[in-house]
């Protein structure tokens, strides 16, 4: 059984590490952040708060957790996130910037 739930884990992080590969920190963040509104968002036009917690981010893209509070200061800064008490929230025109930012979309 452990050997089995370590080899989905490695499987998923698989798919990841050659998308990674290329990329800088803030747009892994912006990728994720795309991604996360998009299998999340309800209703059009609506925002969402990213449930997600620093550290399991930093784990998911690789990164460490300094590295994440930098690049969340930066997109804060360029207006492609909101900050709602120390929550991450993304609207559609912050997730329309995000998307026209990240590097290689």
């Amino acid at each position: 059984m452990s050997l089995h739930l370590l080899a989905d884990d490695l499987y998923d992080r698989s798919g990841n590490d050659g998308l990674f590969y290329h990329l800088e920190g803030i747009d892994r963040l912006r990728y994720f952040l795309i991604t996360y509104y998009d299998e999340h968002i309800t209703t059009e036009g609506s925002f969402i708060e990213v449930e997600e917690r620093r550290e399991k981010i930093a784990n998911k893209l690789g990164m460490s957790v300094r590295t994440v509070g930098r690049a969340l200061k930066k997109l804060k800064e360029n207006q492609e996130i909101l900050n709602k008490s120390r929550k991450i929230v993304i609207g559609q025109k912050e997730q329309q910037r995000l998307r026209e930012n990240i590097s290689y979309m």
